[in-house]
């Protein structure tokens, strides 16, 4: 029972962090979205709704329940916002919405949503920095995937051939044609997979 939880606990970290970065990755376009709409104007309830509905994915979907809060539950909008922040596993977003719930206490003034822009920037900022980094490890990762996808292959080939004339390796054809095409794709598909993984959120396809 106590594996059972360990596991599952795992499980809602991992899914957890994922949907964390999918909000990250989309965080910068709503900001500049809510600071326009904001600054033509419009409520602050009125620009989360209209923003949550050209958001799509993980923030499109917490914005509206923030919206839902406000309207359907009668929660003031600091409120909804600190609900908001321990759903989300994220600093970035819960910076997001400390600032937006300070800016509605204050007033959305000309002034006062300019420090939207500077915080759309810093995102932004933080998002090519892991881009770099993220840059860096792929050069090693690159290497590592052409060692396993043709290196390997080509060593174990011939070390079957020099094994087979004067070691007397006990090994078929078939058993050494069924390696080659099975055994090393699979670790090229799982060193893709690792690749992917380690791929930041916001500069996947």
């Amino acid at each position: 029972m106590r594996i059972r939880e360990l596991i599952q606990n795992l499980i809602g970290k991992i899914k957890g962090k994922k949907r964390a970065e999918e909000i990250e990755r989309d965080l910068p376009f709503a900001i500049v979205q809510l600071k326009t709409r904001l600054g033509l104007g419009e409520g602050f309830e009125e620009a989360l709704e209209k923003t949550a509905g050209s958001v799509k994915g993980e923030l499109g979907a917490e914005l509206k329940k923030i919206g839902g809060e406000i309207r359907q539950k009668g929660a003031s909008v600091g409120e909804a916002l600190q609900h908001s922040i321990e759903r989300v596993s994220s600093l970035s977003y819960q910076r997001t919405c400390s600032q937006l719930a300070s800016l509605h206490e204050q007033g959305f003034t000309r002034r006062e949503l300019s420090s939207l822009g500077s915080l759309h920037s810093e995102l932004i900022s933080e998002q090519k920095t892991k881009l770099k980094e993220f840059s860096g490890k792929m050069a090693v990762l690159s290497l590592l995937f052409v060692a396993f996808s043709t290196v390997l292959p080509a060593l174990f080939l011939a070390f079957i051939l020099v094994g087979s004339l004067f070691l007397e390796l006990d090994i078929t054809p078939l058993t050494a044609f069924s390696i080659v095409i099975m055994a090393f794709p699979a670790i090229d598909i799982t060193v893709l997979l690792f690749i992917r993984e380690r791929t930041p959120c916001f500069a996947r396809s």
